[in-house]
């Protein structure tokens, strides 16, 4: 069966399936979502939700909008909106998202960053904050005791 086939046919018209039994050499680019079951040696990009069921096996990078994570991924998650590391699930890589939730005896090997990644889907200028000129801050003054400087926290 063609990859072009098998992206198409799917258990739903909108979505894809590579299942257990193939491994696909080469990057992998796609508008639709889809569930990886398979062993993927390159990237996956997408700009929908992505399911790594238990036995899938990417070996790149992978961008998507949504990410749920049951196999393991041998690279980067470059930018992903929200992402979710299931219980036995492994990410040997560094993770730039927005949202992250890991579940216990989930594993990442790398450094996780959180940033604003909704340019994915939408092209959106985010509002710059306004700065408070150095001037007009009052220095706090320092507490006599610790008791003192303790309650001030609360």
């Amino acid at each position: 069966m063609k990859l072009d086939s098998l992206l198409s046919s799917s258990h739903r018209k909108d979505s894809f399936l590579i299942p257990k039994e193939m491994m696909i050499t080469g990057t992998i680019q796609t508008d639709s979502p889809g569930q990886i079951a398979g062993i993927i040696n390159g990237d996956v990009l997408t700009k929908s939700r992505i399911i790594i069921l238990k036995e899938g096996i990417i070996n790149g990078d992978v961008t998507a909008d949504e990410l749920l994570v049951y196999g393991k991924i041998n690279g980067h998650v470059k930018s992903c909106n929200k992402i979710n590391v299931q219980s036995g699930a492994v990410i040997k890589g560094n993770i730039n998202t927005a949202e992250i939730h890991m579940e216990k005896n989930a594993k990442i090997g790398g450094i996780i960053t959180k940033s604003d990644v909704q340019t994915l889907t939408k092209n959106k200028e985010t509002p710059k904050k306004k700065e408070t000129p150095a001037s007009t801050i009052e220095p706090v003054p320092a507490a006599k005791d610790q008791n003192t400087e303790r309650q001030a926290w609360f």
